[in-house]
């Protein structure tokens, strides 16, 4: 209508053009025009795994001791809190869950791959408590936190 009319019909032609500006902006930038995560603190470990569905999860150890616990899956989940490290174990302190239905990891194991040929370099497995027996493994494709010989 905006064109029919030559231009000439100002009330139609100033929300055309902020709708077309605003589209051309989602366009050109999905993720967002500022990046949060630069203002934030250094990642330094990273594991994440694909399940069925193309339901994923991320797993981020940040350089404050502050992790994030991140389940897209038929919709989005971030759990976060606080963790601390002992040899090959990351002992997880959940602050905030989003619901109850949340899974609430006690600790993980990571384990290096012997001889990665690229990525993913090792592998880490989630545990509800110490007396669980199906871990869920996550795949670690960055580790600046948990030093091998």
């Amino acid at each position: 209508m905006v064109i029919r009319e030559r231009l000439k019909n100002k009330t139609r032609v100033y929300p055309t053009v902020i709708v077309v500006i605003l589209l051309g902006l989602i366009a050109a930038k999905p993720d967002g025009i500022i990046d949060f995560e630069k203002f934030g603190s250094k990642n330094l470990f990273v594991a994440w795994q694909e399940g069925v569905a193309n339901c994923t999860t991320t797993l981020i150890l940040k350089e404050n001791r502050q992790f994030y616990l991140r389940s897209i899956c038929f919709g989005y989940e971030m759990n976060w809190g606080n963790y601390s490290v002992s040899n090959d174990t990351i002992k997880l302190k959940f602050s905030f869950l989003l619901d109850g239905r949340a899974r609430n990891y006690d600790f993980g194991v990571y384990k290096p791959y012997s001889h990665p040929k690229g990525k993913p370099i090792g592998e880490i497995r989630l545990y509800t408590s110490a007396r669980d027996t199906l871990p869920y493994p996550l795949e670690v494709y960055k580790n600046e936190l948990i030093k091998y010989p």
